[in-house]
């Protein structure tokens, strides 16, 4: 139990951690969230504008159905392009997603690029083609449960049945999201559409990493990602509210929240949500090294004490040449005091060389 926990904990911390790889592109790729955020609100806002002046008008008219006549081509076609553009943003960023997937199942820490755009398109397709066959089914049955329970006309029995499908409905929901991250991840490392299909392939990666700590790493990093998510949008809203105090409409603040969430929770939220996805894969395959990480922390401990170790080298080597230099100056100045001395003594000797002589001469004259 212990080896599975610290095994779910490396797999997440290591995805929590990876959009700060490269701060510059997770910033460019919140940009892009942003970007889809505002087309896709720019879009809906637009419809339900045109909407509400088609409503007015016809209530003002006394008309029992909504007069659409109100409502110009041309503001029609401002929606639909906005709606459009924000699609193709979104294709774009499956794409990417597509591309961290990759890179986290061949092992590389740095964050994709942006500008292969043809190639990210396609890859976002096909994203999007896997994930909407694999809400095919479940959404049939929801939606039907949902007819069958919510209509009174049918009667109590078929209430229950609806209620029945619609619980099963939700089940199967969950038990083909967790087939679905394990089938887009084999989708990216084959290349082929069909591997996301191959569900006894993809039923034994399951099977082979183990049930329990397969749903445990994708529970804990829900959880994380939940609790993150919750407290960056309470900071956000507090500064939003505190933007709305200042500037005259509450919908300056609405907007720069949902910029700022955008920008900094969303692409988070998908760095991290699918790099675990391809750690994963690799758990299933056997080719994770839980070890990686922890070598990672301990080379950056090494670092950091190899420079440490290296400050302390050099001082001591400037702290040995200062004392040799002071050794050096000791020496010096003993030697002058020597060779004072030498003088000295040498003075002194000639001097009583010429007493010697003085009083030889003294004694010749006195013969």
């Amino acid at each position: 139990m212990g080896d599975i926990m610290g095994s779910i904990t490396d797999i997440v911390v290591d995805g929590l951690k990876y959009p700060f790889n490269d701060v510059n592109k997770y910033l460019g790729f919140g940009v892009i969230q942003v970007i889809m955020s505002v087309l896709f609100m720019g879009a809906f806002a637009s419809t339900g504008y045109y909407f509400l002046q088609a409503y007015k008008t016809s209530v003002s008219m006394g008309l029992d159905m909504i007069d659409w006549s109100v409502v110009s081509p041309a503001m029609i076609i401002v929606s639909a392009v906005l709606f459009v553009l924000g699609l193709i943003v979104f294709v774009y960023i499956s794409g990417y997603e597509f591309n961290i997937l990759k890179f986290s199942i061949s092992k590389n820490n740095e964050l994709p690029a942006f500008n292969d755009y043809v190639g990210i398109l396609k890859d976002g397709l096909k994203m999007i083609a896997v994930k909407i066959a694999y809400a095919i089914l479940p959404g049939i049955l929801f939606l039907l449960g949902l007819m069958l329970s919510v209509n009174d006309n049918v009667g109590a029995a078929v209430n229950v049945i609806g209620s029945f499908i619609l619980a099963i409905a939700i089940i199967f929901a969950i038990i083909v999201a967790f087939f679905l991250i394990m089938a887009t991840a084999r989708m990216v490392d084959m290349g082929t559409l069909r591997s996301a299909f191959d569900f006894r392939e993809i039923y034994e990666l399951i099977s082979n990493m183990g049930v329990v700590q397969y749903v445990g790493i994708l529970i804990f990093l829900a959880i994380a990602i939940a609790i993150i998510n919750l407290a960056a949008s309470a900071i956000f809203e507090i500064f939003g509210f505190a933007v709305a105090l200042v500037l005259p409409t509450a919908l300056a603040s609405v907007f720069l929240v949902m910029i700022l969430s955008s920008l900094l929770i969303d692409s988070f939220t998908s760095l991290a949500t699918y790099r675990v996805y391809g750690s994963v894969y690799n758990v299933a395959q056997g080719n994770y090294d839980f070890n990686e990480s922890e070598t990672d922390d301990s080379q950056d401990s090494e670092d950091t004490s190899a420079a440490d170790s290296e400050e302390e080298a050099t001082g001591d080597v400037v702290d040995s040449e200062e004392a040799a230099a002071e050794d050096v100056v000791d020496s010096e100045e003993v030697a002058a005091v020597d060779d004072d001395v030498v003088v000295s003594e040498e003075d002194d000797v000639s001097e009583s060389e010429d007493d010697v002589s003085e009083d030889k001469e003294a004694e010749a004259d006195e013969k």
